[in-house]
């Protein structure tokens, strides 16, 4: 609604405006119009806002008959614009290696669990083993799995050796 002001300013300053589509007036608030799509107060895009009231306020204090000042205050919206969209994107990229990174912890507890259990069923061990085996073991199992893989060597020498352990015990 304060845009109503200026706006009006420069349509009676600049017959062009309602003809020209790229008028850097009509820019400006076309793009502050898309910015605002989708948020709302509760969105907490704070920033968004402090830029858009200070765009608003820019405008309010400093347009005089040099219209220049909305090429000018677009270029500043469009980069403003483009550096939080790239902070964004780091965000959800993040966020995306944190999700992925937490569902291939899952799989490897499960994987390693599933081993362990396949090899104690139906075994009577002592609790003292089952407790190293479900703890220490698991851990290093967990560790192999993660970082290096269900095929590699140390994953495949840890199972061999608790395959050693069980046998022995028995």
């Amino acid at each position: 609604g304060r845009l109503q002001v200026p706006v009006l300013k420069v349509a009676i300053l600049d017959n062009s405006f309602f003809s020209n589509s790229n008028h850097p007036a009509r820019k400006l608030v076309n793009d502050l119009a898309r910015a605002a799509i989708g948020w709302t107060d509760t969105n907490s895009q704070d920033s968004l806002l402090q830029k858009t009231e200070s765009i608003v306020g820019q405008l309010l204090s400093d347009l005089s008959d040099d219209l220049s000042i909305f090429d000018r205050l677009h270029r500043d919206l469009l980069s403003f614009l483009e550096l939080e969209k790239k902070r964004s994107n780091t965000i959800e990229a993040r966020t995306r290696k944190v999700e992925e990174s937490k569902t291939k912890v899952e799989h490897a507890k499960k994987q390693v669990q599933n081993e362990i259990n396949q090899r104690l069923e139906g075994r009577i061990i002592n609790d003292a083993v089952t407790s190293l085996i479900n703890e220490g073991w698991f851990k290093y199992l967990f560790i192999s799995y993660l970082k290096e893989g269900d095929q590699s060597e140390a994953w495949e020498n840890g199972l061999q050796t608790l395959d050693q352990l069980l046998w022995t015990l028995e």
